[in-house]
């Protein structure tokens, strides 16, 4: 969390001088922030069950429609897919556990969210790597952007003490000797 506690440094001061939001608004985003990602998290989900679906079966017919042609074609789409559906996935595992201290106002919530950012803006890198898409990439950065002025102007309502990660945040499995 090092990294992204760098990041926050060095991207507020991006956001500093723009327009803020009234007071009573930003406290409404902040109480209210973890049933909106708790949401998005719910959606996103669905949407990458869909998009595995659609992978597999654009795959499928690319290969048994267009022969040798059709499946290197395909192999370069499923590649594309799959690291875009890998982002997605660690965005839906990042915005899971933001939920629970976004809720009790904790700063970690919050980095989480930055976190969660950071790994968008690299999805639409990746994506642009390989396709060549510049309107999605402006989309996504667009995105990102407005997300990130809503994530900093919430900033100064969550919790600083305990920002970093400890132990006791990490989840313990039981074992057959705890049970």
């Amino acid at each position: 969390m090092e990294y992204v506690d760098k990041v926050e440094d060095y991207v507020a001061l991006w956001y500093k001088n723009l327009p803020h939001i009234p007071k009573n608004g930003r406290q409404w985003l902040s109480d209210n922030i973890w049933w909106v990602v708790l949401i998005f998290v719910v959606i996103s989900a669905f949407g990458v069950f869909n998009l595995l679906f659609l992978v597999f079966i654009g795959g499928l017919l690319s290969t048994a429609l267009g022969g040798a042609i059709g499946a290197a074609l395909s192999g370069v789409a499923v590649l594309v897919a799959m690291l875009t559906l890998g982002l997605s996935i660690i965005n839906i595992i990042i915005g899971s556990l933001a939920v629970g201290p976004l809720k009790s106002r904790r700063k970690k919530g919050w980095s989480l969210l930055l976190l969660g950012l950071i790994v968008s803006a690299a999805s639409g890198v990746v994506a642009i790597l390989f396709t060549s898409d510049f309107i999605s990439l402006v989309r996504d950065l667009l995105v990102v952007a407005i997300g990130g002025y809503f994530l900093f102007e919430m900033r100064d309502y969550f919790d600083t003490s305990g920002a970093s990660f400890s132990k006791a945040d990490i989840p313990r499995v039981p074992t057959s000797k705890q049970e």
